[in-house]
């Protein structure tokens, strides 16, 4: 049985942190080395034209299906209704917009935004869209199953027939959200959905219904990737979305056996719970800086290396203490 702290599922927030130091542990060697992580070996793997063997957001989104899920189930045992549930879900997630907003102008530009091609955007989106299906759907988990090759090939048929050019229009915005954009709703809810898929088996059937469920997604997308189209992290294949959930429900169980089978690294959960909080400060406050100060993408990878490890080591140091205090909510955190 899973274990709690707080009301909180430990191992979920365990997985999470993971996925944070995962997320945020390339861009920091990124923003010092000379090194290109997104396009050059050994960190770029052309066979699946992505940058390591798991692109670092897939954990996170697949994680974040999981805290939608646990979320939308508990306000459904209040007195709420249906449209009560999603506008507590909306207004949530609607307010991490403004958020991805303001750092892409910061780091990139607003085309970045506009073709929704940042996380919290994204997650955000897809957050409100999954708890919306969660509510139709319930416990429902064959339709879930159904709906992640269903939006798997419908994004598939979109972008190979150019259905929308991404235009600066209100419908290019849409386009993008719904299907063009890496995080569009079409891309992250099939991951957000599996890892759904893959709690619901943990808590229900227990570790072989997920391990079946993992080698079944990761065999899909070995056929897929030799009959169909190859996996290919960056333009969102078929082949794609099966081989992130398969690799992810992987990992889930790795992280699940490490923290509840042996006990051991549950201070990742500091770094799930501050999860936004660690995202946006490694943009806005190391990304940047490093940038104003001519720093960046300027170092060695061995030097660059060790200064992420310290670095994520005092970060580390700093969210045990924050631990004391607080304990963020929240999809990310």
């Amino acid at each position: 049985m899973a274990s709690h702290d707080h009301g909180r599922l430990t191992y979920i927030d365990a997985l999470r942190g993971a996925a944070i130091i995962y997320m945020i542990g390339f861009e920091m060697f990124n923003f010092f080395s000379k090194t290109n992580t997104y396009t050059d070996p050994p960190y770029f793997i052309p066979q699946i034209n992505s940058l390591t063997l798991l692109g670092p957001p897939i954990l996170f989104c697949f994680v974040s299906g999981i805290s939608v899920y646990l979320l939308t189930k508990k306000l459904q045992t209040t007195d709420m209704r249906p449209l009560q549930i999603a506008a507590n879900v909306i207004g949530r997630y609607i307010r991490y917009i403004p958020i991805s907003l303001a750092l892409t102008w910061l780091m990139w530009d607003l085309d970045t935004f506009f073709r929704w091609n940042e996380a919290i955007q994204g997650i955000a989106t897809a957050a409100i869209a999954t708890s919306i299906l969660i509510i139709i759907f319930s416990d429902r988990l064959a339709a879930f199953v159904i709906l992640i090759p269903t939006l798997s090939f419908a994004r598939h048929y979109l972008l190979t027939n150019h259905w929308m050019d991404p235009t600066y229009t209100f419908w290019g915005l849409i386009a993008n959200v719904t299907y063009m954009g890496w995080f569009s709703l079409m891309n992250l809810i099939p991951m957000f959905l599996g890892g759904i898929i893959a709690h619901r088996l943990l808590t229900d059937g227990g570790v072989r219904q997920v391990i079946i469920f993992g080698l079944a997604k990761l065999a899909s997308a070995t056929i897929l990737h030799t009959s169909f189209g190859p996996i290919d992290y960056y333009r969102r294949s078929v082949a794609f979305s099966f081989y992130a959930i398969g690799a992810a429900t992987c990992i889930l169980l790795f992280i699940y056996w490490l923290v509840e089978g042996k006990g051991r690294f549950r201070w990742l959960r500091v770094w799930g719970r501050a999860s936004l909080l660690v995202y946006v400060g490694n943009y806005a406050i190391l990304g940047k800086g490093l940038e104003i100060f001519g720093l960046a993408y300027t170092m060695s990878d061995s030097y660059s290396w060790v200064l992420t490890i310290v670095i994520m080591s005092g970060v580390n140091m700093l969210l045990l203490a924050r631990e004391k205090v607080s304990a963020p909510r929240g999809i990310w955190g």
